[in-house]
Parts: structure tokens; sequence; C-alpha cells
């Protein structure tokens, strides 16, 4: 039977200075038989007894040449060497980080999309509401022709407009922009 443990947040540690060195160098960096001398004496490997690392930046999908953005790590750590990692589970872990990316890039998409259907939401209300406040007809005087017109740009403005006869035939009228 395999113990199925989960750490908390506050017990889950990494190694900061290979996780920096991944993201600075947007690279993979795998360690399994042994720290490299540079970190070997860097306080979080020496404080968690670390014999083993492998760090891998998530990154999300490249456009048009661009550099992808990090948008994780996939960080697994042993206080035990390693069996050396064979070219096959160094591609496999690699091919792991790049999916993983590759979803998470998706999941920031739909999360935009939403955001964006949310305002476009939000918007038409404030359309709606900016609508309901202008005069739904104007007033007809003697030897008077108004118009008016309206138009924000895509969905508000800050335009206002009303009219109002008063009972002596005088008209009151306010526009503000």
């Amino acid at each position: 039977d395999a113990i199925n443990l989960c750490l908390s947040e506050s017990q889950f540690r990494t190694s900061e200075s290979v996780v920096r060195d991944v993201v600075h160098k947007r690279e993979a960096k795998f360690m399994v038989q042994g720290i490299q001398q540079e970190f070997a004496a860097q306080e979080s490997i020496v404080g968690m007894n670390l014999r083993a690392v492998a760090c891998l930046p998530l990154l999300g999908i490249r456009k048009d040449g661009d550099s992808a953005d990090i948008l994780g790590i996939l960080y697994l750590d042993s206080t035990k060497a390693m069996h050396s990692l064979s070219g096959l589970d160094q591609k496999i872990l690699s091919k792991l980080a790049i999916e993983a990316g590759n979803v998470l890039e998706r999941v920031e998409i739909m999360k935009s999309i939403e955001q964006r259907k949310s305002l476009e939401r939000d918007l038409a209300l404030a359309e709606e509401t900016q609508r309901s406040l202008l005069p739904r007809q104007i007033p007809e005087l003697p030897n008077w022709k108004l118009s008016a017109f309206c138009r924000p740009t895509r969905y508000v403005g800050g335009d206002f407009y009303d009219f109002q006869v008063l009972p002596s035939n005088e008209l009151l009228y306010v526009i503000a922009y």
C-alpha cells in the first residue's frame, strides 16, 4: 500500500536558488546524482538535506517567436540520490512540463475570456442604464423644432441631455458632456 501524504503550503519547501536559476535561464535543471557545486552550499539545499533536484519551467504557448512566459515550475527533490535519469526520463519530464505549461496558458486564456465576457455584460448594463436616463420623447413647442442625438463610444459615454417644458411654455434644457 502506498501512503498518500499531502503537504500543507507551509510544509512545502523548495530550493529557492535552483528555482531562481531555472527562472533566470528559462531551462530545466537536473541534478539527480548529487547537487552541483554552485548549489551544494545553498542554505535551502543544506537545510533540507537534498541529494537530488529536478526543476523545469512551465512555459506558456509561444507567440510568433516571442519567448513564452513562465507560468509555473515543475519541481522534484529528494533527500536520497535518485537513479540516473535516462534520456527518456528527461524527455518525459520535459514533455510533462510543456503540456502543463500549455494547460496553464489555456486556463489563463479561459479566465481572460470569462473576465472579458463579464466586463461586456457590465458595460451592456451601463449602456442600458444610461439610455434609460435620457428622455424618451422630445417636447414639441410652437415655433421650435427640437432634436437630440446621443451615441456613446462603444458602450457608454458621459454625455447627458434632458428637456423640461415649464407651465409658462418656456423650455428648460440641460446638456452635459
